[in-house]
C-alpha cells in the first residue's frame, strides 16, 4: 500500500492520453483480453501473531482461517514473503530469515501446502519491507543515483526474486509476483525488469505478474506485455466525503475500472487486482491507504465496507478481461473478534457475507479444474 498520494484525476488523464493499438478510423475495436483460467476469487492472507504465541502461516490457526475463507467461496490466496531493506538508499536486502516475527520459508511452504490441500490456488508475492519508513520514504521511492549502489541493489533484488521463484516452482504455486509497488525502480530501469522477468521464466513455469501501485505507476509500467496479467494494488479513493451514496460509489468505481481496462486492452493482458482493501471505518473511501495504527480514533462502519465490496464486485466481475482479485486482507487468526472492528479484514463482518453471496453462487472449481491444460501438474498429480 502506498504512502504517496497522487491525484487520481491526473491518472485518468494520463491513461486517456495513452496511445491505442488501433487507428481512430478502425471501425472494429479489438476484443478485450481474456484470462485462460477462471478469475481469482482471492484473499491476501496476512501472517499474524498474538499474545498466545505464533498463529501465522502454516499453523493450525492458519488452516482453520483458510477453511473459513473457502467456506465463503475463496479459491485463491496470496502469501507474502519479506525482503528486508534498511532504507530507500541502502541496497542491502535480507531474506530467508524471520526478523520481527515475520514469515520464514518453512512457514510459507507450510501455508502453500495448506491452501493446496483445500483446493485453493496460491500467488506468492515477495515484498520489499523497509526498516525505516516515512510518508516520503517507502518502497516506491527506492532509487539510487550512484551506479555502484544501483548495481548492488539489482544484484540483491534478483537474488531475492529468483530464490522465491524457485521455491514457487518447487511447490507448484500457480501465480508469482515479481515485484510490489517499486515505482521509482520501474521508471529508472524498465529493461532491467524485462531481463529479470525473462530469467524468472527460466526457473518458474507458472503465470507472472507485477503489483503496481494504484496511483500513476500502474498506467506507466511499460512491460505488461512481458507478463501474464496487468495488475494493480487497488486502494483508490472512492469519495471525497466519509458517507458516499451507493450511486456515488458505483460512478467512481466505474470510472476507475474504465481507465484500468484501457491499459489491459492496450497491452492485451487481463486485469488482476493483487490487493483490494477498504477498512470497516467511516471515511475509509476517502483515504483507503491509511493504516489502522495511524488512525486510532476512527469510527467503525462495517456497513460502508460491505457496500464498497459489493460495488467493486458488481462493476468488475462481468468484464471478460477481469482476471480476479485478492481482498486485502484475511488474517491467519480465525476469530479476530473485536480486534478486527476497524481493520481491513472482512472476517466476521457484513463484507464477508457479501463475498459469500457473490462467490458461492458461482460453480465451485478445484485447482485441477482451474488449471489450463498446458500448465504443470501438481506434485500430487504426477
Amino acid at each position: 500500500m502506498t504512502r504517496v498520494i497522487l491525484l487520481f484525476a491526473a491518472v485518468v488523464t494520463f491513461a486517456g492520453c495513452a496511445p491505442a493499438n488501433r487507428a481512430a478510423s478502425d471501425p472494429k475495436p479489438p476484443s478485450p483480453p481474456r484470462s485462460d483460467s477462471p478469475p481469482y476469487r482471492g484473499v491476501a492472507l496476512l501472517h499474524l501473531t498474538n499474545d498466545n504465541g505464533r498463529v501465522g502461516y502454516g499453523s493450525d490457526a492458519c488452516l482453520t482461517s483458510l477453511e473459513r475463507a473457502r467456506a465463503v467461496g475463496v479459491d485463491a490466496v496470496s502469501l507474502r514473503v519479506p525482503g528486508r531493506q534498511p532504507s530507500v538508499r541502502d541496497p542491502r536486502i535480507r531474506f530467508g530469515e524471520e526478523p520481527r516475527g515475520e514469515e520464514t520459508d518453512e512457514a510459507v511452504v507450510a501455508a502453500i501446502a495448506q491452501a493446496h490441500s483445500l483446493g485453493q490456488r496460491v500467488m506468492l508475492k515477495p515484498h520489499i519491507m523497509l526498516d525505516h519508513i516515512t510518508d516520503k520514504e517507502w518502497r516506491g521511492r527506492i532509487d539510487f543515483e550512484d551506479p555502484a549502489l544501483l548495481a548492488e541493489w539489482w544484484k540483491n533484488y534478483r537474488a531475492f526474486i529468483l530464490r522465491y521463484a524457485r521455491l514457487a516452482a518447487e511447490h507448484d504455486v500457480e501465480l508469482y509476483c515479481v515485484g510490489v509497488e517499486l515505482m521509482d525502480m520501474v521508471a529508472r530501469a524498465p529493461d532491467e525488469w524485462r531481463r529479470l522477468i525473462a530469467d524468472v521464466r527460466k526457473v518458474y513455469p507458472g503465470r507472472l505478474t507485477y503489483a503496481a501501485n494504484w496511483d500513476a505507476e500502474f498506467f506507466r509500467v511499460p512491460f505488461w506485455d512481458a507478463l501474464d496479467f496487468a495488475a494493480v494494488q487497488f486502494f483508490f479513493p472512492l469519495s471525497t466525503t466519509p458517507d458516499p451514496t451507493d450511486e456515488e460509489l458505483r460512478a467512481k468505481v466505474t470510472t476507475i475500472a474504465r481507465s484500468l481496462f484501457e491499459v489491459s486492452l492496450r497491452f492485451d493482458r487481463p486485469l488482476l487486482l493483487t490487493e483490494c482493501g477498504y477498512r470497516s471505518v467511516r471515511g475509509a473511501t476517502v483515504k483507503p491507504w491509511v493504516w489502522p495504527k495511524d488512525d486510532p480514533n476512527a469510527t467503525a462502519d462495517p456497513a460502508l465496507q460491505a457496500r464498497v465490496y459489493r460495488t467493486i464486485l458488481d462493476v468488475f466481475r462481468e468484464r471478460p478481461a477481469f482476471a480476479g482479485l485478492f481482498w486485502w486482507n484475511w488474517v491467519t487468526i480465525p476469530d479476530p473478534g473485536a480486534d478486527a472492528a476497524k481493520i481491513f479484514t472482512p472476517q466476521g463482518k457484513p463484507a464477508m457475507e457479501v463475498i459469500r453471496r457473490a462467490w458461492t453462487a458461482e460453480p465451485g472449481r478445484s485447482r485441477a479444474e482451474s488449471r489450463p491444460a498446458d500448465s504443470p501438474a501438481t506434485t500430487q498429480e504426477r
